[in-house]
């Protein structure tokens, strides 16, 4: 299991600092997996962490969304955006308190979309 890997590494004291920031949202809960640890509210995935490349790198699920505002995050993938780290003290809680916050704002946006498109089809298929 990856978390195991995490915290038995050299870089687990900083894989754990990030890991109790997103903890602090009480809306966040953890799933450990064999690839990362994910970090998911109750409609979706919010972020993941995982130690690769002998860095910590905290990805964002609704990524490519925050990239305008959020332009630090790296990548190139089709949804995930990600922020990576050696040190605590490249850490600056602000702006990735503010991502977490935009992506649980985000998913509670896709999650109302997703409704709003149910209730239109089922009033559409009622006509």
């Amino acid at each position: 299991m990856q978390y195991v890997k995490d915290t038995h590494s050299k870089h687990a004291a900083l894989f754990l600092y990030l890991r109790s920031l997103v903890l602090s949202y009480p809306e966040i809960h953890e799933v450990k997996n064999a690839k990362q640890t994910t970090y998911k509210d109750t409609l979706s995935t919010v972020c993941m962490m995982r130690i690769r490349h002998d860095r910590v790198h905290l990805s964002f699920a609704n990524g490519t969304k925050m990239m305008e505002k959020f332009p630090q995050l790296q990548g190139e993938a089709k949804i995930v955006r990600y922020l990576e780290f050696t040190t605590k003290e490249e850490v600056d809680m602000t702006p990735i308190r503010a991502m977490i916050e935009e992506s649980l704002l985000m998913n509670i946006e896709k999650d109302a979309l997703r409704t709003l498109k149910k209730a239109s089809r089922h009033i559409s298929s009622d006509e």
